[in-house]
């Protein structure tokens, strides 16, 4: 099925729909991802495939939102699911998992091919060099609220009525995308959830960072072995470390963003040689996304070099709300890693909490973990307000 322009189309303000695509799919097979913890399962569904394209008249731009409707079972709601990377949309298996549990389900390209690892291909105008704020505000912003309308819209025409609930699900870039969403559109949808020794466990996994004061300086000397190979832990590593763990600061030691906690893995690191972990060689190897990010959009220059910077300056912003605890809940999930990624227990039902929350105004006081082979379990900690340690409220 296909509604052209001139069929009875919403009118969004500064948005033009250029059509409207639909059409069945019975008994469809594909893999099914959960955004978060990331894990994925094979499934079959019966659906309609809904796709929105549309532009933003002098933008020069063309979106594609997309809508998975449930054939049969539909739980009158609406999942939206968030990207990763420089991706709005990484997977379509994101929109077959909440298809299978029941939800309508709603993504999009944000205005831009599904590459997740570059921004290249869009971050910069062709003729000027400059950044393409339109493509940017897509991405960033403005795609985020217009897919809530437009799946809204979607859903009341091909069911007779708007969901009861509507809900975002992402992680990584689809955590940040959350946020962005619960600031900027607090009404889009109904609830938001995103992942970004002395916890009396001796797991391998710091469940209270704020509670590890361990120093790396007692260890120089000490031989480890990392990645199979022997190695000899110098001044230089151990200072790293500290470093590592203090977070940046100006050269008059006033401190210019937060350093990660204890336990966080040292990914982004490259060694070319099979003796470079022992002898120390490795250097450090810069995440893509901040690289685009610093070469694209700040310096707009996709040849500057970053492996060598020494200092650059962040602006933090902490925003206050003393009726914060709510409508937001704070979670640490140690040893989850990106994404679920790491080897501690990822938490679980995290939509069927949120959906408690939301609907029979029963906030979670804690989650429950397991790990992707269910060999390690526990129950997260609730922290009221991430800024006072003694706001736990329960273990």
């Amino acid at each position: 099925m296909l509604l052209k322009a001139s069929q009875a189309l919403p009118d969004i303000p500064g948005l033009k729909i250029l059509s409207i695509t639909a059409f069945s799919l019975q008994d469809y097979p594909i893999t099914g991802v959960q955004v978060n913890p990331i894990q994925s399962q094979n499934v079959t569904i019966s659906f309609w495939n809904v796709t929105v394209t549309y532009t933003h008249p002098g933008w020069d731009d063309l979106i594609h939102a997309h809508v998975w409707l449930p054939l049969s079972g539909w739980n009158n709601r609406l999942q939206a699911v968030g990207g990763g990377g420089w991706a709005g949309l990484v997977d379509y298996g994101t929109l077959a998992l909440p298809v299978y549990q029941g939800f309508a389900a709603a993504g999009s390209d944000m205005g831009h091919d599904r590459i997740p690892w570059s921004a290249k291909s869009w971050a910069l105008e062709d003729a000027s060099g400059h950044v393409n704020f339109a493509r940017l505000a897509d991405f960033f912003s403005t795609c985020l609220y217009e897919l809530s309308l437009l799946a809204e819209y979607i859903i009341q025409e091909f069911y007779g009525t708007l969901p009861a609930y509507s809900y975002w699900n992402g992680c990584s870039t689809g955590g940040r995308q959350g946020l962005e969403i619960a600031q900027r559109w607090p009404d889009a949808f109904d609830a938001v959830t995103y992942c970004d020794g002395q916890d009396g466990v001796v797991d391998g996994i710091i469940a209270l960072p704020s509670l590890c004061n361990f120093n790396p300086l007692i260890l120089i000397g000490m031989e480890v072995w990392c990645e199979s190979i022997p190695s000899i832990i110098t001044a230089e590593v151990a200072l790293l470390a500290v470093s590592y763990w203090a977070g940046l600061t100006a050269k008059d030691g006033t401190p210019l963003w937060y350093g990660f906690n204890q336990g966080t893995p040292w990914n982004y690191t490259i060694c070319t040689a099979t003796d470079d972990i022992g002898n120390h060689r490795c250097h450090s190897l810069p995440d893509y996304l901040s690289v685009d990010w610093l070469q694209f959009f700040v310096a707009q220059d996709p040849n500057i070099d970053l492996v060598d910077m020494d200092q650059a300056e962040f602006e933090k912003v902490q925003l206050r709300d003393p009726s914060v605890q709510d409508f937001y809940l704070y979670f640490e999930a140690p040893g989850v890693e990106h994404c679920g990624n790491g080897k501690g227990p990822a938490p679980t039902l995290l939509m069927e909490s949120l959906m408690a929350w939301v609907e029979e105004g029963i906030a979670p006081d804690h989650l429950h973990s397991v790990s992707e082979n269910g060999g390690m379990s526990r129950i997260l900690l609730c922290r009221r307000d991430p800024t006072i340690a003694s706001s736990f409220v329960c273990h």
